[in-house]
């Protein structure tokens, strides 16, 4: 086996750097084949092996990847070191981003599709895609190229998901297919957590994250001091600073587990990490929920960093198993005083680092990390300003913010989810403060969304279409 082709004497810094990791993967692929499970070598775990068997009979999966941000970085760093997957395409806008996120990875261009439209991915062999892009109305095209191919999908676009996830979900699975969240992004992680819980007998109580919520005043002030140092400010961090991300966050999670918010907007306490199996809870002293099967956040503003654990996720269990219970307490779990609920967490999410065993759960064995049940929550469009008649809305981040209200809640109030807010043009004057009513705007009548969420239709929702 030849490990190493002529060097060449004279190379540019960057196209070595490149051609350096071309070597490289190329040299573990061959690695893969002669010593892999041919040879007799075999792996372990039953994922290695099968992704092995697929390098070996050179027929590796052919993954495409919406959306060159960090996410998509990070998660393209990982495919490409491991044996039975390839990068068939990479597709964003910003065809500059593409490049400069292929010679990152050591991939050459002429092995993989660089696309600067999700549409050009239709009638290529794909066999995934990965959206990671944050934008509902992307991922509902992304949806539909998966949909057209056929292909899995994964989905680490939240903000689609929480607008129109059960609806994906529904049209990917009528064509065989497997629509999933992606591990390495919190809501499927919180599912994992706690679908672990309930396989060894808990009974998951509530489910959340910690965060950084702050102030609309403080938010404003952040803001304009990031502009201020000359940092640009993206739509994503608009999000997080008035408290949206949080919001479609756990609006996706709820929307797996068969939960819903406490009450419009959640609580947000600031609490130390062994308080909350005390307070999320709705039986016991210190309960602070009206009942069980409740997603809410901590908010880790104010409170020391040893105390709390920001991008982490948990969830609360419950067990009248005094002896397990005992034992845990014994172990370092952290337990409430009455030894009936525990906190299971994870301190971490690691982007597209770990979004690989999303990918590879759908095409080795059909399966989902996490996929909605149905619509159990609705993050509803909150004005953060006074509105005039006519004005045509940006959407989250700009002047709404998206608050997490239960379907049932937004459903009889007939308010407008926030993910069809973008573009839309409100027909009366609105307050600030206000969750918008559908009937205080008029929606664009191609909105792709629009046309997914048939629900508001039926149920018989005042929607108003606006066809300029």
């Amino acid at each position: 086996m030849r490990l190493f082709g002529p060097f060449p004497a004279k190379l540019g810094t960057r196209r070595l750097y490149r051609r350096s990791w071309q070597w490289y993967h190329g040299w573990m692929r061959q690695l893969h084949r002669d010593f892999g499970p041919k040879s007799g070598l075999t792996k372990s775990n039953e994922t290695s092996q099968k992704l092995y068997d697929r390098e070996r009979n050179e027929n590796p999966f052919r993954i495409a990847v919406v959306g060159a941000g960090t996410y998509g970085r990070t998660l393209i760093s990982q495919v490409v070191r491991l044996p039975g997957l390839r990068l068939a395409a990479l597709c964003d806008t910003d065809l500059e981003l593409v490049t400069r996120c292929l010679q990152e990875a050591g991939v050459d261009s002429e092995d993989c599709l660089r696309a600067g439209d999700v549409s050009e991915l239709a009638g290529n062999a794909i066999d995934l895609i990965v959206d990671c892009t944050g934008s509902p109305e992307a991922g509902a095209r992304i949806a539909e190229v998966a949909e057209s191919l056929p292909a899995h999908l994964v989905m680490v676009n939240a903000e689609a998901d929480a607008c129109v996830g059960p609806e994906l979900s529904s049209r990917i699975e009528a064509v065989g297919k497997v629509y999933t969240l992606a591990d390495g992004d919190q809501p499927s992680l919180i599912v994992g957590l706690a679908d672990w819980a309930e396989s060894i007998g808990f009974t998951v109580v509530s489910a959340g994250k910690w965060t950084d919520a702050w102030e609309a005043d403080t938010a404003e002030d952040l803001e304009a001091q990031w502009r201020r140092e000359g940092k640009t400010v993206s739509d994503s961090d608009r999000m997080f600073l008035d408290g949206t991300k949080a919001s479609i966050e756990l609006a996706s999670t709820a929307n797996c587990l068969g939960f819903a918010p406490d009450g419009a907007g959640m609580h947000g306490p600031a609490l130390g990490i062994a308080e909350i199996p005390r307070r999320f809870r709705a039986t016991g002293d210190g309960a602070m929920f009206r009942r069980n099967g409740v997603v809410d956040y901590v908010n880790c503003v104010g409170l020391s960093r040893e105390s709390v654990h920001p991008g982490g996720v948990f969830v609360v269990a419950e067990s009248d198993n005094r002896t397990g219970m005992e034992a845990m307490a014994r172990k370092g779990s952290l337990l409430s005083d009455d030894l009936r609920h525990v906190l299971f967490y994870r301190p971490y999410h690691l982007l597209g680092v770990e979004t690989i065993q999303s990918v590879t759960r759908a095409l080795l064995y059909g399966l989902p990390t996490a996929a909605p049940r149905q619509r159990y929550t609705e993050v509803v469009a909150v004005t953060k300003q006074g509105l005039k008649a006519g004005q045509t809305l940006k959407g989250a981040g700009y002047e709404l913010r998206g608050v997490l209200y239960s379907a049932e809640e937004a459903r009889s109030a007939s308010l407008l989810p926030v993910g069809l807010a973008g573009g839309a043009r409100l027909c009366r004057d609105v307050p600030a403060g206000t969750p918008l009513p559908l009937d205080a705007v008029a929606l664009k009548d191609d909105d792709p969304l629009r046309l997914l969420r048939t629900d508001l239709l039926h149920a018989g929702w005042p929607v108003r279409l606006d066809s300029r």
